[in-house]
């Protein structure tokens, strides 16, 4: 079997782990609430924010709160040192139970961070969360700024303990860099550059990533097209998304494989398309950060079409 088809193969059997699971996801509307499904529903759910860097207070009251520093971790990939990973199961359970989310929580993901890169922040934890094996999760359309006028009004609920979140990787969520690699020498992948155009030709550059450009035969679906302007920063309807995909030339094979400079801003890349379009993706965890570092991968500052 082709490192592709492993890999539709992978995610195939994730799309039926998530049906296995759906007495509880079925409990939530979908990936996305909005401010007045939180209203109604607030003391039936986990509520966590995501801040920017390190965690402060919260704005909604009972809320636990994450920054977005917690969620990443430095680890020995083989010989290569990579310093912007998601965390590894033991870790990523432990920042659960600080935030005291169980098991059979239903959570919801907020952000307190601007627009898109907010977004990306709750969206990063929202896939670790399902790849380690939690589906009943959603973000909150608009993060905290959507219900600001409501914050006032809502109680903290009760909580009572549950068993505890157990991390338990899940294929089909995430790819590795040898895995990519095979991939890419094969000239096969159906890659999706989430960063902005300047990053995708090679006019701007991460301090934390060796080489400009992007990987050969890239698309690009810049994760700043993913929420809308305004206060609260809701997300584009399905629909909308789709042809903004189809315009901006992401591949129609499957699965796609998103990417940017870290994994971070790839984590709403990937909610977008997976969770919100319906395509099949995979993130590229650590992405050109863990790509570059290696000069005998390709990287190219052309335009990819």
């Amino acid at each position: 079997m082709s490192p592709l088809m492993s890999l539709v193969r992978l995610a195939a059997l994730a799309a039926v782990a998530v049906l296995a699971a759906g007495t509880a996801r079925a409990q939530l509307p979908g990936p996305l609430v909005d401010a007045a499904w939180l209203e109604a529903h607030r003391g039936e759910v986990r509520v966590v924010e995501v801040h920017p860097d390190a965690p402060g207070d919260a704005t909604i009251p009972g809320a636990a709160v994450v920054g977005m520093d917690q969620l990443r971790a430095s680890r020995d990939v083989g010989a290569e040192r990579f310093d912007r990973l998601s965390l590894p199961p033991a870790a990523f359970e432990a920042l659960m139970a600080e935030a005291d989310v169980d098991a059979d929580d239903r959570v919801v993901v907020a952000w307190t961070g601007a627009g898109a890169s907010g977004a990306s922040d709750a969206a990063y934890l929202y896939w670790q969360l399902r790849h380690y094996g939690h589906d009943a999760v959603a973000l909150l359309d608009g993060g905290v700024a959507a219900v600001a006028s409501l914050a006032e009004t809502m109680a903290a609920p009760a909580r009572a303990d549950g068993p505890a979140f157990a991390a338990e990787p899940r294929s089909g969520f995430n790819i590795t860099t040898p895995e990519l690699a095979t991939l890419v020498a094969q000239g096969r992948p159906a890659l999706v550059d989430n960063r902005p155009l300047a990053f995708h030709v090679g006019l701007a550059q991460k301090s934390y990533v060796a080489r400009p450009g992007h990987i050969p035969g890239s698309g690009i679906f810049p994760f700043k097209f993913m929420v809308q302007a305004g206060e609260a920063p809701l997300f584009h309807g399905r629909e909308r998304f789709a042809r903004l995909a189809e315009d901006l030339g992401v591949p129609s094979r499957e699965p796609l494989i998103v990417y940017c400079n870290s994994g971070r801003v790839s984590a709403l890349g990937w909610f977008v398309l997976n969770e919100l379009v319906g395509r099949d993706a995979v993130l590229y965890d650590g992405s050109l950060h863990a790509w570059a570092q290696d000069q005998a991968r390709p990287m190219t500052t052309a335009m990819a079409r």
